[in-house]
């Protein structure tokens, strides 16, 4: 049997600086929520991002990103960009169809 310990140091400040921290932790969260899927593909099914699957694609090419990269390629460096560059966009979208708006939202 093998073991280890694993030591976890909490950052005073956070590593990467983002426009919206809870945003950034749900396109993450959106990213690996689908075994096997592309970036493009997760974030399109994913209802915290009300962008269009041409604005999610366009996104992740203004990243600097492949079109086809899945969300383990990225580094925590990469997924802020991304997740400022959707935050901005998702100001201006419309909800997508079929999800509903959240509390506060017309």
């Amino acid at each position: 049997v093998g073991s280890a310990v694993v030591r976890l140091t909490r950052h005073s400040v956070p590593p990467v600086p983002v426009e919206d921290e809870r945003f950034l932790f749900r396109i993450i969260r959106a990213a690996f929520n689908q075994r096997r899927k592309t970036l493009l593909n997760a974030l399109n099914n994913a209802p915290d991002v009300p962008l269009s699957k041409e604005e999610i694609a366009k996104s992740i090419a203004e990243a600097g990103l492949d079109a086809n990269v899945r969300g383990e390629a990225l580094s925590l460096g990469q997924f802020a960009s991304l997740s400022d560059l959707i935050f901005r966009k998702c100001a201006h979208a419309p909800t997508k169809p079929g999800v509903a708006a959240k509390d506060g939202e017309a």
